[in-house]
């Protein structure tokens, strides 16, 4: 029996119906006479190289349709994973240089030379220290000290990227800035209020919302996330709220996310953290996965007899080797997309201490992404 997927790609590669009716064409137009004797004097008078270039263009095409389809169902696969090496105190920031900034250091405008563009071009210290100030003034965080700043060139490398942290001078607020080092895109800020300053307290849960949401509208991020339910309430001064992208109706990607941290009693803002793990969808034409088959690519990969299944649901899961991983010691880093998944949560046979695993399962490759154990 035929492989429906080889069929499938080998359909692809052939070219289209409108393009073999034309070189059928052209052939014919070359080889055209009227009877079968003229169409021969024809051909025995043409040049050979004729017959031979239109042969060999006629190939091409065909090898540039063929190539051109074979790259169109390429497919992702799990990649091996990538690690890192700890700093010395244990962690994934590795610090390169610092640097101390202060307010007459911003008052000339940086060189911008016309080669220069937003694609190439690395925003220095002063530009994105200038650009906190300017988001502190939307944000309504004008008591937030300016007149000496530290800049910290470092490394994160969990993910890895290049980063540029602004410490700005303590003072009652402690307020950080984080950019990419490369492109300037805004990462992170916190600004912990340990003085508790008056502010505007939010009298009800919808106004604190309305301020959470209204502070994500002034920061710059991705627009057109949306409020997920509920809330996390850390304590009467800490309540976060997150903002994903909805793929589906009611379904979230929590890897395209902006979590904000507001203190209802103050109305102030926090701490603001983006996540960007875009969604990787390459599936084109092929079906997902039943429940049976998800299952069945998982018991193929691993052994759960005595495990118990206690949830099965389709989401969006960021890839990370938690079964696969060659040496746990390893510091693995994160995957640079997210996939469709199954995913699938077994409870373990009675042991010593109770547990769960959970596998991620691809929705369309069947691959086994990662996962998690829970105890």
């Amino acid at each position: 029996m035929k492989n429906e997927k080889i069929v499938r790609a080998y359909d692809r590669a052939l070219p289209p119906e409108e393009t073999k009716n034309r070189l059928l064409f052209a052939v014919l137009r070359e080889n055209g006479a009227a009877s079968p004797s003229e169409r021969s004097r024809t051909m025995k008078r043409r040049p050979i190289w004729r017959t031979v270039l239109i042969a060999a263009l006629a190939v091409m095409l065909l090898a540039a349709l063929a190539t051109g389809g074979y790259a169109a169902v390429r497919r992702w696969t799990m990649p091996e994973p990538t690690y890192y090496t700890p700093n010395e105190t244990g962690g994934s920031v590795e610090i390169h240089d610092t640097a101390v900034y202060h307010e007459k250091d911003l008052e000339s405008e940086d060189p911008f030379s016309e080669t220069d563009t937003a694609e190439n071009r690395k925003p220095s210290d002063e530009e994105l220290i200038r650009d906190a100030v300017a988001l502190f003034r939307t944000l309504g965080m004008e008591d937030a000290k300016s007149e000496e700043m530290t800049v910290v060139h470092q490394t994160e490398l969990w993910y890895p990227r290049e980063e540029t942290v602004i410490h700005f001078e303590r003072g009652e607020i402690q307020t950080n800035v984080t950019y990419n080092g490369e492109t300037g895109k805004f990462l992170k800020l916190d600004g912990f209020d340990f003085a508790m300053l008056p502010g505007t307290p939010c009298e009800s849960e919808t106004e604190a919302e309305a301020c959470a949401r209204s502070f994500y509208e002034k920061l710059p991020v991705e627009r057109g996330y949306a409020l997920t339910p509920g809330v996390e309430k850390y304590d009467d001064d800490l309540w976060m709220y997150e903002f994903c992208r909805e793929v589906e109706p009611g379904l979230y990607s929590y890897y395209e996310m902006v979590r904000i941290t507001i203190n209802p009693e103050t109305g102030r803002l926090v701490l603001a953290n983006v996540f960007y793990f875009p969604l990787l969808d390459d599936h084109g034409e092929d079906p997902a996965l039943t429940e049976e088959q998800a299952i069945a690519a998982l018991e193929a990969f691993r052994d759960v007899t005595g495990f118990t299944l206690v949830e099965s649901r389709v989401g969006i899961v960021l890839p990370n080797w938690w079964w696969s991983e060659k040496d746990s010691s390893l510091n693995a880093q994160f995957s640079k997309v997210t996939r469709w998944a199954w995913v699938l949560r077994y409870k373990a046979p009675q042991s010593f201490y109770e547990y769960d695993d959970e596998y991620y399962v691809d929705l369309y490759t069947g691959e086994i992404l990662g996962g998690n154990s829970v105890g």
